[in-house]
Formats: structure tokens, C-alpha cells, sequence
């Protein structure tokens, strides 16, 4: 399916996905590590077992992004949609393989 333009979104609107992905305790860590959390619920076995989950909990932003990869080819499959670009500075060398990122949020 061709994604949709914002006009054509309705409240509501239910999309049944044919994706599906188990994500395991390596994708927690790794995502974790790899976004610089060092928040030990998601990535201290030992730490995390004191708490009232007794486990390490799934890093939420791996989940929004896992949900909203799976949406793509219902939503914005086709479209370039930047939300927010005037606001938020990646840099460019972002696009090649070897990259330093650096993000900024700045009030203009």
C-alpha cells in the first residue's frame, strides 16, 4: 500500500500490519548502548531484578521507533515528511558511513 498524505488520515483509522518482530534482550542493550543510555533498568540484569519488574525493561524509544518503522508503508511510504526540521539541527555528515552525529535543539 501507498502511504497517505496527512489530509487523507482519519482519528481512528486502524492499520493491521503483516510485520512482526520479537525483540530480544541483545536489541535492548545494544539499542541502549548504542544511543548512549546508560540507564541501568534497560541494560543491568542485576540492577533491574531489584526493582518492581524484576527484569530489564524494553527502551521505550526502541519500541516507538520499531512501531513507527512498522507503520511506514501504511503512512508515509513515498512521502517526505520532516517534522520539525526548523527546529532541529543533525548534521550532514550523518549521510556517510563514517559520522560523527551531533543534534541540537535550539529555541529560535
Amino acid at each position: 500500500m501507498a502511504g497517505l498524505w496527512y489530509e487523507e488520515l482519519e482519528e481512528g483509522m486502524v492499520f493491521d500490519h503483516p510485520l512482526s518482530r520479537t525483540i530480544t534482550e541483545a536489541d535492548n542493550v545494544w539499542f541502549s548502548c548504542l544511543t548512549l543510555n546508560p540507564q541501568p533498568l534497560h541494560i543491568d540484569f542485576h540492577k533491574a531484578a531489584e526493582t518492581d519488574y524484576g527484569k530489564p525493561l524494553v527502551n521505550s524509544l526502541f519500541t516507538l521507533g520499531l512501531v513507527i518503522g512498522m507503520t511506514v508503508a501504511d503512512t508515509t511510504l513515498g512521502h517526505c515528511f520532516e517534522p520539525g526540521n526548523d527546529q532541529y539541527n543533525i548534521s550532514r555528515s550523518g549521510l556517510s558511513r563514517r559520522f560523527n552525529s551531533y543534534a541540537n535543539n535550539r529555541d529560535q
